[in-house]
């Protein structure tokens, strides 16, 4: 008997879990702090020099899991005349649902002196 009741829960759980994984439902937000188009321009500052410049921007909207996403990017490079002391050369990309704001993909591109680095991330 507790064999049998120990299988009716265990497949009760698996049964549960297989239907709610099956579910395509995603959540829903307004969304009203950004917009495609919209740039970010910041100044990089080693002490009281400019040592590079950091644009973010939101280029365009990109279907990603046939599903309509912001292409979000973080460009951040050091100016011609830092390059000599240390080049920057770094890319950030971030694919954001554009009816729930959570994120489907992420990749980062790290290029700093001598150091290099390359991630990305499905969610």
């Amino acid at each position: 008997m507790i064999n049998k009741l120990n299988s009716f829960i265990v497949f009760t759980i698996i049964s549960v879990t297989i239907i709610s994984a099956q579910n395509k439902d995603f959540r829903k937000l307004e969304n009203n702090a950004f917009k495609v188009g919209e740039k970010l321009v910041f100044d990089v500052k080693y002490g009281f020099v400019t040592a590079g410049v950091a644009v973010m921007e939101i280029p365009k909207i990109k279907n990603i899991a046939k599903r309509e996403t912001y292409h979000i990017t973080f460009n951040v490079n050091s100016v011609e005349s830092f390059d000599p002391f240390f080049k920057v050369r770094d890319r950030y990309e971030t694919y954001l649902d554009v009816e729930g704001l959570f994120p489907w993909r992420f990749e980062q591109h790290i290029r700093e002196g001598s150091y290099s680095r390359d991630f990305s991330a499905f969610f």
